[in-house]
């Protein structure tokens, strides 16, 4: 009877295939660049919201769409979002150019056309939300914090991941804007942490734990979204984190699955 020989580019192609066909715990982390064509006049707003609300303190920069690709786009004008999520551009030449939101984690773009003065359009104000992937909402920045294991069994990590105590984790606290450092601090063995009261916002929790061969816990260097709202459901953080997707952590706060 005849058998087939998997060759190894068959074999990876077939687990790629499972793990997209299977699935992972709660993909989260994949930030994507807003993108459209939108049509200004030469006077107009750049508004950065996150659900609704306004994001201030992030850096926009307008840069140009060169027509030939083997030149360089170029910086004409920047700005900084206010209290209402604005940053406002003005006198700008008629082209094509391309609205930057400047971050470390979660940058973002979008495409626009300013139009010259004779001719009309609607948008005068250019809405963008970000970040654009998931955040935890909580009350306050607490909890434990686990790390997935490997088992050395590919398929059954992706079926059934093991998170254990991601113990003495370094774990810094940064507004999510201007990435301003709010607290560091290292997570005690058993993974719990606390960085007292901090004034509602949205924060970067930065996650960094190195990989561990006796332990089998995978190396962790990314960052994790965090609304902090008083009137929020879940009161603290039980996250579990697992390898980076799109370059970032993937992550679901477990207290807050529970008390779905």
């Amino acid at each position: 009877m005849n058998s087939t020989r998997q060759t190894p580019a068959f074999k990876g192609a077939l687990w790629l295939a499972l793990f997209f066909a299977i699935g992972c715990p709660d993909l989260r982390a994949c930030s994507v660049s807003v993108s459209g064509k939108e049509e200004v006049s030469d006077h107009f707003d750049v508004k950065v919201l996150r659900g609704g609300k306004p994001v201030a303190g992030l850096q926009i920069e307008l840069r140009t769409i060169p027509r030939n690709p083997s030149q360089r786009s170029r910086v004409v004008q920047t700005g900084t979002t206010d209290e209402s999520g604005l940053a406002s551009f003005a006198a700008v030449k008629p082209g094509s150019y391309t609205v930057d939101i400047k971050h470390k984690e979660f940058p973002s773009s979008t495409d626009i056309v300013v139009r010259s003065p004779s001719r009309k359009t609607t948008h005068e104000t250019i809405i963008v939300e970000w970040p654009n992937i998931e955040i935890l909402h909580v009350q306050s920045v607490a909890g434990l914090i686990n790390g997935q294991i490997k088992t050395g069994n590919p398929l059954n990590d992706q079926m059934h991941p093991i998170v254990v105590p991601l113990g003495e984790a370094k774990l810094t606290l940064l507004h999510a804007a201007s990435e301003e450092i709010v607290g560091l601090q290292t997570a005690s063995v058993s993974g719990a942490f606390s960085f007292g009261l901090t004034p509602p916002g949205l924060y970067l929790l930065h996650v960094e734990a190195p990989e561990n061969a006796e332990t089998h816990q995978i190396g962790y260097d990314g960052y994790i979204p965090i609304e902090i709202d008083s009137s929020a459901d879940v009161s603290s953080l039980s996250l579990s984190i697992y390898p980076p997707m799109c370059g970032n952590l993937r992550y679901r706060n477990e207290e807050g699955v529970a008390a779905q």
